[in-house]
């Protein structure tokens, strides 16, 4: 029986960090070894914030329920800690980042390296179950797309998520909101 297994990216979908960008900007440029070199400090994680998808993904850790985080982040500790301290992992939560794998895989490009990684997540939960990403970023949705994943834009979905009460998101995500932005423009791969 194919399983439904719902993959979260972490930045500009679950947690908002632009903070610290403006601490890796290098003559106005963004400097990506800046970012991870001096960005990844406890101090400027603690300040990173929480969207309004990461209610239904705390809720879906609560429930034990399985699912994958698909970051670009080489995550280290501090990130583990926030995101244990903030209810959006459990003991069945598949973490996949940039930490500790292939140099050839972790300096590729966000899009090509998600797709590299959603091999991973596949071999993990079978090729076979149904795949749903969470995700900002226009080329990755699209990519992931071509892999054939169900993709929902978070910036769209966080917008929907803002204008509800917080009580409500775990409901209107998975109840009212999910099934209809199946069917939006910004939405895209489908059921097989």
């Amino acid at each position: 029986m194919k399983k439904i297994i719902e993959i979260f990216d972490l930045d500009g979908t679950v947690i908002c960090s632009k903070h610290r960008v403006k601490h890796a900007l290098l003559d106005g440029v963004f400097n990506v070894f800046k970012y991870i070199t001096e960005c990844n400090t406890p101090e400027l994680i603690a300040k990173d914030q929480l969207l309004p998808l990461a209610r239904y993904m705390q809720k879906k850790a609560q429930e034990g329920s399985e699912f994958a985080i698909l970051t670009a982040r080489c995550l280290d500790s501090h990130d583990i800690d926030f995101l244990i301290k903030n209810g959006l992992i459990n003991g069945k939560t598949l973490l996949i980042s940039r930490q500790g794998i292939d140099k050839a895989i972790s300096e590729l490009p966000d899009a090509p390296y998600k797709v590299k990684q959603f091999k991973r997540i596949q071999a993990h939960y079978g090729a076979d179950n149904h795949f749903i990403l969470y995700e900002d970023m226009p080329d990755i949705l699209e990519a992931m797309h071509d892999q054939g994943v169900t993709c929902i834009d978070a910036i769209e979905l966080n917008r929907e998520l803002k204008a509800e009460p917080p009580e409500f998101n775990n409901v209107i995500v998975k109840e009212k909101l999910l099934p209809r932005l199946m069917d939006s423009l910004f939405v895209t791969g489908s059921f097989t």
